[in-house]
């Protein structure tokens, strides 16, 4: 776990920091992110969702299905940038043709 050197999780969180937290963030992360996203959209009035861990509150699982969300986005961009440079290559190669050998 590259993060397990910090005290804080890899995300921002207003709910609790140090080793609460980790044991938070390392229960979510082995439920996975649709599996609680799937718990906290079929939470009902009178019981709240199940976690793990029950000490988890919602708003920690909130801030932490975001981070993902985010990570999510960063590496759809990256692909998408990687799909632009990989066609710009190509259009330039057909338009200059193969290099001449030396």
């Amino acid at each position: 776990m590259p993060h397990a050197i910090s005290r804080r999780p890899p995300f921002e969180n207003r709910w609790t920091s140090g080793r609460k937290a980790w044991r938070w963030y390392r229960s979510l992360e082995a439920l996975g992110v649709d599996n609680a996203r799937m718990r906290l959209a079929h939470q009902n009035s009178s019981r709240p969702p199940s976690f793990p861990d029950p000490d988890i509150p919602m708003g920690f699982v909130q801030d932490w299905l975001s981070y993902h969300d985010r990570k999510a986005r960063r590496g759809a961009a990256l692909a998408v940038a990687a799909g632009v440079v990989v066609v710009i290559i190509g259009v330039a190669a057909l338009i200059f043709g193969p290099l001449p050998a030396v």
